[in-house]
């Protein structure tokens, strides 16, 4: 078959599972509700649990190399808002930072190189980091009304140019670019706009 065949891989999870994501064909790791993370060195033949040190749902993940990776989850304990986690060591130990504005709930993250790094969250936010996750500062956004729509997803292909797609449901979809590094994003046009959100 020219497309290839997919099978069902055994995890040790009984939760939801929300986001996946592997660095090469071998080290992957997927994280869920309940703070679930699972990794796998083998190319999913076999998953070990790691522990998140919370119990929130862990949103999504990515991870720069074999060793360095991000996870976003949301927090309704103490503050409501996104707690980002963080490890160095393939998910041996997470550390938790709270992102510092409450009730902005981020749905996706990814860095370009250890410092450089961007979330996308709701009700709207698409946000940077240029030290490693220890500050992150609001994009500016080319202003049309569509702009400030939830933010799904958000990818780099090099430096310069990335994507963000998101808006709600029975609305509009929105997707956003940047050709300078994330200095300014453009949303689409109105009349190009889908009826829901992109997720990708």
């Amino acid at each position: 078959i020219s497309q290839g065949t997919w099978e069902l891989t055994a995890v040790p999870a009984t939760e939801h599972l929300r986001s996946v994501f592997f660095t090469d064909s071998l080290y992957g790791w997927a994280v869920g509700d309940s703070g679930t993370i699972i990794h796998t060195t083998d190319g999913a033949e076999s998953w070990v649990v790691q522990d998140a040190g919370t119990g929130n749902n862990i949103i999504h993940v990515f991870f720069l190399d074999r060793e360095r990776g991000w996870a976003s989850s949301w927090n309704f304990e103490g503050f409501y808002g996104t707690l980002l986690l963080k490890t160095e060591d393939g998910g041996a130990t997470w550390t938790q930072t709270p992102y510092p504005e409450e009730n902005i709930f981020m749905n996706c993250i990814i860095f370009l190189d250890s410092l450089t790094g961007w979330m996308g969250g709701s009700p709207h936010a698409l946000v940077k980091t240029s030290d490693g996750g220890q500050s992150w500062a609001q994009a500016a956004i080319d202003t049309n009304a569509l702009a400030f729509f939830p933010v799904l997803n958000v990818y780099f292909y090099d430096e310069l140019h990335g994507y963000a797609c998101g808006g709600m449901f029975d609305i509009a979809g929105v997707t956003w670019s940047t050709s300078d590094g994330g200095m300014l994003w453009h949303p689409i046009k109105m009349s190009e706009a889908p009826a829901d959100e992109v997720h990708g």
